[in-house]
């Protein structure tokens, strides 16, 4: 017997006496309301017995009575301190100080509160007359048995003396300060409309959202988890460094397998395969992202001043490991990408606690999952798009736990502002909004080094330096391209010039007809400070609300609806039409799909809160607001690190006049990590009630050795930094020219070596004499059968739907062009990424083929199907 056990059997009488007395009286009274309900019912009518109840009733009445009865006995004997509840008395405290039937008295109170609980709703939401009838029957059994599950949660650990933290009042204050301020930002946007009412400009839909279901699955995964990894590290006595390791590996791998396992839809950015090849494809930025990767592999560098280079380089790395196989890039992408929820563990574990890391690695890799899910029925960006936004993400988790564990370390490690800069400007040429950070990094650094001022400017310019190592070799290759030095592209200078109007829905620059696009940088700049000046209020307030709009974009990701009782009555009702069929049943009615198109915030919006809305919503903001203060009881201010990372990103996007969707995809992870340690906190304060802990343990992390400057190897560091942004504008250097500038005599003798010569007859200069014609030759990417009229929503020009039917590609080489060529029908060959050389006419949007010529490949060459395809005349009169 433990000595805890023995305390608790010395004393009968004690408090562990009066707290049974009122468990028993507590008890009889719950079941004698029961009583009182099954009167309360209407009469039963034909089946009714004897005072209007049936003999079910009556049975079920019966059971009451005895239950009302005993324990009414048990509160007497244990009032007048009878013999006979001296034993009672010392069978119950020995079975809840017995590890064992102690556990199995809370799992079974747990388990039948939540039954009952479900079973008590379902007897209000059940359609089916016969199914509501025995639910109402016993609903008052099931409100008994409700209570008096929860009853013996609050006082089981009661009887073991236990003391929780989650009664002390401290462990409380930090989060209700943060439920204040959350509270009265709520209330400002609806009260002025901010972030809820569309700007005129418009902006996007929330992004993809987690179900409830999800975050119990979670939940419960996350708990399976830690209690394993505990295990191991009692077992093993390994440090907590490399227990995290190996859960950070094992999340790892399963987001691989569950990304990959979920299969691709059709979307915007991957439209539908067609002929010939029926594959996916990249489409509008996901096509401008591989098309500079492309460039680069063929030699003709990234071409241009392009906006994130860093992207383009990746994914010409997983051509070259992968191949020109679409779902083989995303493939190695994903191996990459599912990174992101192992590093969101860790920084997790690091913020909070263990089990908040593993509940958000989890919880990300699900919602990543209804990414790929929901491709084609909302907007969303995911691992299986050659799009920047998940890079974007892995890259601020990464910047985000770096900056953390900067805070951390040893102040005299000066290596920490040399990487966080390098991580700054690495990321800049990932998403130019980072710039944003920079000041804000450099005003941290100078106040982190302490009180010595050469200390503080010593940090700040590593900080400095690191983030112009990473950053200035693109601008200078940029000066090269343009002869202007840094880093923005032409085209975000318009798009802000459209932005920053009275009118930004007719999408007027203000710029002087035929404005070079040279001049599109400083035009487009000098415009935004102009309207700023002019109309600061305006500006004020259309980034406000773009920026309160990222914010509830963010917040409605979490599950917005509790509706697992609707799901059960639906498929209930449903079933029977549905025989064999139950799994598609469950996918048409309940599933993700219904609840995007259930719920309005993915429909055109308007702004309103639907009244079923309003429980989760006020849930959610109370576990965040639960989540911020439990990461501030453990690392105090640090908690400002995400959400500074957070807030400073939401408003670069909303200064551009843009919110929601995938612009905010970088960082909307944050407020679900504040969302999982609040659900952690309680799950913590829970098990520390019903298990005697007083508190959850903390968890000892070996602190940073001091490093000495030559240990710390800056130099180092630095030519490595200087050497990752080298590598872009090296790369263009490194790769050799796969096609050289086409001239007349290499156009000649490759177009002799077609079959289409002899046929045609075509004399090659003739042809070329004409205005507009020319021959290019280059990699054809992404060929696409289009019929008469028909092309992709918003896709490039060739794609676009035109009056007659063709195949549509891109050309990549020495000239970059979109390629139409006239045809009836598909071809049965037309690789994607092979050589050809192109005969054509140039028209105002695109490159109208007359034939193509496939170069070092097995394969019947193309003739367009008019007659006069080799005559060069005004796409008008052309059909």
């Amino acid at each position: 017997m433990t000595a805890h056990k023995s305390k608790l059997l010395k004393n009968p009488k004690s408090g562990a006496a009066q707290r049974l007395r009122a468990f028993t009286l507590l008890a009889a009274l719950e079941a004698m309301g029961a009583i009182g309900l099954i009167f309360s019912a209407p009469s039963e009518g034909s089946s009714a017995w004897l005072l209007g109840l049936s003999p079910a009733r009556w049975l079920l009445l019966a059971a009451l009575l005895v239950i009302a009865a005993s324990f009414a006995v048990l509160y007497w004997l244990n009032l007048k301190g009878h013999k006979v509840w001296q034993s009672i008395e010392k069978r119950i405290l020995a079975a809840v100080a017995h590890p064992v039937l102690y556990a199995v008295i809370i799992g079974a109170a747990l388990l039948l509160s939540v039954l009952s609980f479900y079973l008590c709703i379902l007897t209000y939401k059940f359609t089916d007359e016969f199914v509501h009838a025995w639910l109402l029957r016993l609903f008052p059994a099931l409100a008994w048995l409700l209570l008096f599950s929860l009853q013996t949660l609050v006082f089981a650990p009661l009887l073991r003396a236990s003391k929780s933290e989650a009664f002390n009042i401290k462990a409380w204050l930090p989060g209700g300060y943060a439920l204040v301020v959350i509270a009265a930002v709520a209330l400002f946007m609806w009260g002025t409309g901010l972030g809820l009412q569309p700007d005129r400009a418009g902006w996007d839909t929330p992004g993809v959202p987690l179900l409830a279901t999800q975050v119990l699955l979670a939940s419960f995964g996350a708990g399976l988890l830690y209690l394993l990894l505990i295990f191991i590290e009692r077992r093993f006595g390994w440090q907590l460094s490399r227990v995290d390791l190996i859960a950070a590996f094992v999340l790892w791998v399963l987001a691989i397998w569950i990304w990959q396992a979920q299969s691709l839809t059709p979307t915007f950015f991957s439209p539908t395969p067609r002929a010939p090849n029926f594959e996916y494809y990249p489409q509008s930025d996901a096509a401008t992202h591989d098309l500079s990767a492309q460039s680069l592999l063929v030699g003709e560098g990234f071409n241009d001043v392009i906006e994130k280079p860093l992207y383009s380089f990746f994914l010409a790395i997983l051509h070259t490991l992968a191949g020109q196989g679409y779902l083989n890039v995303v493939a190695v992408q994903i191996v990459v990408l599912a990174l992101f929820p192992a590093i969101l563990f860790l920084l997790g574990s690091q913020l909070h606690h263990r089990l908040t890391g593993l509940l958000l690695a989890l919880a990300v890799i699900l919602r990543e999952q209804n990414a790929i899910a929901l491709s084609g029925d909302i907007n969303v960006s995911h691992s299986k798009l050659l799009m920047t936004d998940l890079p974007a993400a892995l890259g601020m988790a990464l910047l985000t736990l770096l900056v953390l564990r900067w805070f951390q370390a040893d102040r005299r490690d000066l290596r920490w502002p040399l990487w966080v800069g390098g991580a700054l400007g690495l990321l800049l040429l990932l998403r130019s909004q980072t710039l944003i950070f920079l000041p804000v990094a450099l005003i941290l650094a100078f106040c982190q080094a302490g009180k010595i001022l050469r200390i503080r400017l010593q940090y700040a310019g590593l900080l400095l330096l690191g983030f112009l190592l990473a950053a200035l070799p693109w601008m200078f290759r940029n000066y090269q391209y343009t002869g202007q030095f840094g880093y923005s592209q032409p085209l975000q200078a318009l798009y802000l010039a459209k932005q920053y109007s009275l009118t930004p829905e007719l999408g007027d620059p203000g710029f002087p007809e035929g404005t070079p696009v040279s001049d599109y940088v400083s035009l487009g700049f000098s415009k935004v400070a102009q309207f700023t000046l002019t109309y600061p209020g305006e500006v004020a307030r259309f980034v406000v609300a773009h920026f309160f709009h990222n914010e509830v974009s963010a917040l409605l990701a979490l599950p917005m609806r509790f509706d697992l009782t609707d799901k059960i009555v639906t498929f209930y009702n449903l079933r029977p039409y549905w025989l064999g069929a139950e799994d598609r049943l469950w996918s048409e009615c309940c599933s993700l799909d219904t609840y995007v198109s259930d719920t309005p915030y993915w429909q055109n919006w308007d702004g309103q809160i639907p009244n079923d809305a309003w429980l989760p919503l006020a849930f959610n903001l109370t576990v965040v607001a639960i989540g911020v203060g439990a990461a501030w009881r453990k690392t105090g201010w640090l908690v400002l690190v995400p959400l500074g990372v957070h807030v400073l990103y939401n408003l670069s996007t909303a200064v551009a006049r843009v919110s929601g969707w995938r612009l905010i995809l970088p960082v909307d992870w944050v407020l679900t990590l504040f969302y999982c340690a609040g659900l952690a906190q309680l799950t913590l304060w829970g098990w520390s009630y019903l298990f005697e802990s007083r508190q959850a343990k903390a968890e000892k992390r070996a602190r940073p050795r001091p490093t000495s400057r030559r240990q710390q190897r800056l130099p180092q560091w630095a030519a490595a930094i200087l050497l990752a942004g080298l590598l872009l504008p090296v790369a263009e250097l490194a790769v050799p020219a796969r096609f050289p500038v086409l001239d007349a005599a290499t156009a000649q003798a490759q177009w002799e070596t077609s079959d289409l010569a002899q046929m045609t007859g075509l004399n090659l200069q003739g042809f070329l004499g004409q205005p507009g014609a020319k021959a290019i030759w280059g990699r054809a990417l992404y060929p696409r059968f289009y019929a008469t009229g028909v092309g992709e929503s918003g896709g490039e020009s060739a794609s676009n739907p035109l009056p007659f039917s063709r195949m549509a590609f891109r050309v990549v080489g020495p000239m970059r062009d979109q390629v139409a060529l006239p045809l009836a029908a598909p071809p049965g060959f037309f690789p994607n990424a092979v050589d050809v050389l192109v005969l054509g006419c140039s028209e105002e949007t695109y490159f109208r083929a007359a034939a193509v010529v496939f170069l070092n490949y097995e394969g019947q060459d193309l003739l367009a199907d008019n007659s006069d395809a080799f005559i060069c005349a005004d796409s008008e009169n052309f059909q």
